[in-house]
């Protein structure tokens, strides 16, 4: 029964066997071929940024910057003559 499964035309068998190895072969590596190439891009992207000393000397810092905005912004409001009260 097992043998009656397996085609016996020399072609058929061919294509068989290559869609049951060849085509997950090729749809692996191409995966993995992305993969590897969006791992390279990102690797090269993060070196670009480490490296590039005028962009980091530019930037202010993260905390204090948002600190001071929200201490600039306190002050003003608090500055401000309400328009409700002088009616």
């Amino acid at each position: 029964m097992l043998l009656s499964a397996i085609p016996s035309d020399p072609g058929t068998l061919l294509l068989a066997l290559f869609a049951l190895f060849g085509l997950p072969l090729i749809i692996f590596s191409l995966v993995l071929f992305y993969a590897g190439y969006v791992r390279y891009d990102a690797d090269q992207s993060l070196e670009a940024l480490e490296t590039d000393p005028v962009e980091t000397e530019n930037a202010p810092e993260r905390g204090t910057q948002s600190a001071e905005a929200l201490e600039t912004d306190a002050t003003v409001d608090d500055t401000a003559p309400d328009s409700d009260t002088e009616s």
